[in-house]
């Protein structure tokens, strides 16, 4: 009777940590996924004041 329920409360302990694992990987997702999405945006900010800039050359250019 006592495995019965040692056995019981090791069981639910496990899924209880299984289940932060979870929580806890799908947050590192999330903030990896962030990370990288800023990383991003910085990049396309710079490529855009490239294009702006080789526009205001092949403006010059024209005149």
């Amino acid at each position: 009777m006592i495995i019965t329920r040692v056995k019981g409360w090791i069981e639910k302990y496990m899924d209880a940590m299984l289940a932060k694992m979870d929580l806890l990987a799908s947050r590192n997702n999330v903030e990896e996924s962030n990370a990288k999405l800023a990383v991003m945006g910085s990049r396309i900010e710079e490529i855009e004041k490239k294009v702006d800039n080789i526009s205001d050359i092949l403006e010059k250019v024209a005149e």
